[in-house]
């Protein structure tokens, strides 16, 4: 069991380090093939008759009657006229796997790159060894280029010049044709297939990645509107901290409004309550103490006077009264304390 599970886990191994593109051809090469399977057989035969793929040998070839739609006019040249060798390379090889064997050509076979025409196909990828088989596939330039002059004069162009496989009716995956007269692939119904799977395959994507790229979009927009709300919030509250700040301020002067007494009816009041006798040359009002500088000719009278104002109370003097010199006044300093406003 666990030699089996062994080898099953080195050819997926061998399969993975296969180029992508190749394993891409391979797998939808084969999906094709069994969508082609399911159809119903007149529309397989449809799909056949599209597809009309021509093998012929150089000697057939003055005597061969081509069908009316042609697809793939391949030649199979005799086993004589090719090389084959197999070669053992490293699987990095893979990647520039022309350019290398061009280089092999050399001591691998008795041609140069200027006298062969060559190819290769892939047998084997060993993913323990890191290495690859490849068979390559030589003929010499005289023979190919023959053959196509004589194609050529009966107006016939091949797609593609290959070989049989050694012991085997089967023709090898290989053109000998020389790479600048290849031609590009048709549009036949086996690569119209892997074009239609490829293209439902780039839609199953779509189909799977379009709505998470939505979901993303969605996201990133709510994203920025919870921002965007987050900012107003702030600044919402910020304003609402400003709006109590100042109700606060504005509250504070009101209580300090309502508890205190202006200055200006603290001189209102002085003034009603002094007589005409009296002269004040300084008034100083600090919190609740307001202290009167002058002179008066009856000065001991002010104190009376004071305290009978509802504004006032504790009407004291300072210092002593002093006469002023040559004259009948007494120059007087005198504090007096405020009574709280009446809250109502």
């Amino acid at each position: 069991m666990a030699s089996a599970i062994d080898q099953l886990r080195q050819k997926l191994s061998v399969r993975l380090i296969a180029p992508l593109s190749r394993r891409f051809v391979i797998f939808w090469t084969w999906w094709s093939g069994e969508l082609v399977a399911l159809l119903p057989a007149g529309m397989q035969e449809v799909f056949a008759s599209a597809y009309q793929r021509v093998l012929i040998t150089p000697e057939d070839a003055a005597d061969v009657v081509l069908p009316e739609h042609v697809s793939e006019l391949v030649v199979c040249l005799p086993p004589e006229q090719v090389l084959s060798r197999s070669l053992t390379l490293p699987i990095a090889a893979e990647e520039n796997l022309r350019e290398v064997l061009s280089f092999e050509l050399n001591r691998q076979t008795p041609f140069t790159v200027e006298q062969a025409y060559y190819d290769y196909v892939v047998t084997e990828r060993n993913a323990a060894q890191g290495s690859i088989t490849v068979e390559l596939v030589v003929s010499p330039q005289s023979i190919v280029d023959e053959l196509l002059e004589k194609l050529a004069k009966i107006d016939l162009v091949p797609d593609v010049i290959t070989t049989r496989a050694a012991d085997s009716e089967k023709t090898m995956p290989v053109n000998l044709l020389p790479v600048p007269m290849r031609r590009r692939p048709r549009l036949t119904a086996p690569r119209l297939n892997t074009a239609l799977a490829a293209a439902c395959a780039v839609l199953l994507v779509v189909v799977l990645l379009l709505p998470l790229w939505l979901n993303k979009q969605k996201v990133a927009a709510l994203e920025l509107q919870q921002s965007a709300a987050e900012i107003v919030a702030e600044d919402g509250l910020a304003l609402r901290r400003d709006v109590k700040r100042l109700a606060a301020a504005s509250e504070f002067l009101l209580r300090k409004k309502q508890s205190g007494v202006l200055v200006l009816q603290v001189l209102d009041e002085v003034t009603r309550v002094v007589p005409d006798n009296t002269w004040l040359t300084r008034v100083d009002v600090n919190g609740a103490e307001v202290q009167l500088q002058g002179q008066s000719s009856a000065a001991a009278a002010l104190i009376e006077l004071l305290e009978e104002s509802p504004l006032f109370q504790n009407a004291r003097f300072r210092s002593p009264v002093v006469q002023v010199p040559r004259t009948d006044l007494e120059r007087f300093h005198l504090s007096i304390e405020l009574q709280a406003a009446d809250s109502s």
